[in-house]
This record gives C-alpha cells, sequence and structure tokens, in this order.
C-alpha cells in the first residue's frame, strides 16, 4: 500500500513536469507549433512510405525514391488523376 502511494506520487509528479513543459512550449511561439507539425507531418510521411515499400504497392526503385516523392506530394500537393499509376 505505501509502496503505491510513493509510485503514483511519482507518476503524478512527472506527469505535471511533462505538462508544465508542454504548457511552456507551447505557449511561447507558435515556431514551437510549426515544429511539432513539421515533426509529426514527417513521421506519418516515413509510416506511410515504410508501409508502401513493406506491401510493394509502389511503383519506385528504390525506398529513397518513394520517401522523396511522398514528402513532396505531402509539401506540394498537386492534382493525382484516377489515370495516373495503375492499382496492382
Amino acid at each position: 500500500m505505501e509502496g503505491e502511494k510513493i509510485t503514483s506520487m511519482r507518476n503524478n509528479g512527472s506527469l505535471k513536469k511533462v505538462k508544465s513543459y508542454m504548457d511552456s512550449m507551447f505557449g511561447s511561439r507558435s515556431n514551437s507549433l510549426i515544429g511539432w507539425l513539421r515533426i509529426i507531418s514527417f513521421m506519418f510521411v516515413l509510416v506511410v512510405s515504410s508501409f508502401t515499400w513493406i506491401v510493394d504497392i509502389g511503383d519506385h526503385e528504390s525506398f529513397d525514391a518513394l520517401l522523396w516523392d511522398f514528402t513532396m506530394r505531402a509539401i506540394t500537393p498537386w492534382e493525382i488523376e484516377a489515370s495516373m499509376g495503375s492499382f496492382p
């Protein structure tokens, strides 16, 4: 019982530190929000590229080319027509 209280207090203390850090980071400037958006966006592109490469549904010869293509599509979106590409 005593050990559970100490663990709970440690988790609560570390949770408060994380909340405080996040509040100060997001409350300080919009640059941190843009930075987090960049990180999350790149992680999403990386996950989608990895999935596409593993399942082998892309027409790219290398993973680098696939990652570059998906990154460019995320940064500068353009129209993708139904006639472009082919479904395996």
